[in-house]
This record gives structure tokens, sequence and C-alpha cells, in this order.
């Protein structure tokens, strides 16, 4: 179990709780802004870290003519816990 800090943007100080090893890219998928955070560690250093900060980059572009993000690393589909 890993547990996720969400740093900035619209779930600052939010933190997930996630069973297995996410990525580097995370888009949070309950909100309807699609936000997305990344990694704010490298990943030698997240290897040996109980709680995992993500920074706030940007958004998801909900619009079909928008290109996606290709790094996708995963997409949370139940809420955040504090």
């Amino acid at each position: 179990m890993f547990t996720l800090e969400l740093r900035g943007g619209p779930l600052d100080g939010a933190k997930l709780n996630v069973p297995g090893r996410v990525g580097n890219i995370l888009i949070v998928g309950t909100s309807l802004e699609q936000p997305i955070y990344r990694l704010a560690i490298c990943e030698c250093c997240a290897e040996k870290e109980e709680v995992l900060p993500f920074d706030f980059i940007g958004y998801e572009p909900i619009n079909n003519s928008v290109p996606s993000t290709k790094h996708r690393a995963l997409k949370i589909a139940d809420v955040i816990s504090d």
C-alpha cells in the first residue's frame, strides 16, 4: 500500500491510498477537471518513502479535439481520503 500526497491544484493536501506501485504521472479521474499531478521526487528516492509527493502540473484536456496526455500512469476512480 502506498500513500500519495497531492500538492497544489484543486486537490492540494489530499492523500490517496493506492494498493500498488504508481508511475510518475497521476490523472485524478474523479474530478470533472481531471487534474494532473507528477511525482515530485526521483524514482530511486520514491522506493524508500512511505508517502510519495505529487505536484500539480495542469489539467487533462476534456475536449476531444485536443490531444490527450500520452504518459498516463494511473487514473484513480475512487475519491480521496484524508
